[in-house]
């Protein structure tokens, strides 16, 4: 089941008991975030042992729009590869539990609960160690003529401290590519 060529099938499937989790390994609960449409894994690569997010997303019941529109998540992350965007791994659509899955980088915690923890701010020696990346972020999906359109707290993701810190944009999923003729607004 893949999608207009975007969606490439995984590479490390293996069945298992739980319908839900069934095409990809070592799941663990989902992840409780009630801004995320469909539920969100932490998992392990077995072939590397690189730790992902496996994000869940019913397809069932939307509108046709509605479905191109989920299934826009996958190709635009696919196409905004970046140090400051969170980084894509596999994605592919499954008929069978009509859900589309997408594969990322675990890129740590976001930024939401790194604030809620000091307090409900960043603390101000933090700031700059966020903004940058995030701008460079930004300027490199606007490179590409993506729209992020969702940039809050808990989209912008950060792991590590000090010199192996790393902060990313995170959840394209109400992202837009604009055409060749739109201007920014």
């Amino acid at each position: 089941g893949c999608v207009s060529g975007l969606l490439s099938p995984p590479v490390t499937v293996e069945p298992r008991d739980s319908p839900e989790i069934s095409l990809f390994p070592r799941l663990t609960a989902p992840t409780p975030n009630p801004q995320t449409y469909g539920r969100v894994y932490d998992c392990t690569r077995r072939s590397d042992e690189m730790k992902c997010v496996l994000k869940q997303v019913p397809l069932g019941g939307l509108s046709d729009h509605d479905r191109r529109e989920t299934l826009n998540e996958a190709s635009i992350l696919r196409s905004a590869q970046s140090k400051h965007v969170v980084a894509y791994v596999d994605s592919w659509e499954d008929p069978a539990s009509d859900c589309l899955y997408i594969v990322m980088e675990h890129a740590g915690e976001d930024l939401s609960r790194v604030m809620k923890a000091s307090g409900g701010a960043l603390p101000e020696e933090d700031v700059w160690s966020v903004i940058l990346p995030v701008a460079r972020g930004l300027k490199h999906l606007h490179s590409l003529r993506i729209l992020h359109r969702d940039l809050k707290p808990a989209n912008i993701f950060r792991r590590g401290a000090g010199e192996t810190e790393r902060v990313v944009i995170g959840d394209l999923g109400l992202g837009r590519v604009l055409g060749a003729r739109s201007a920014f607004a």
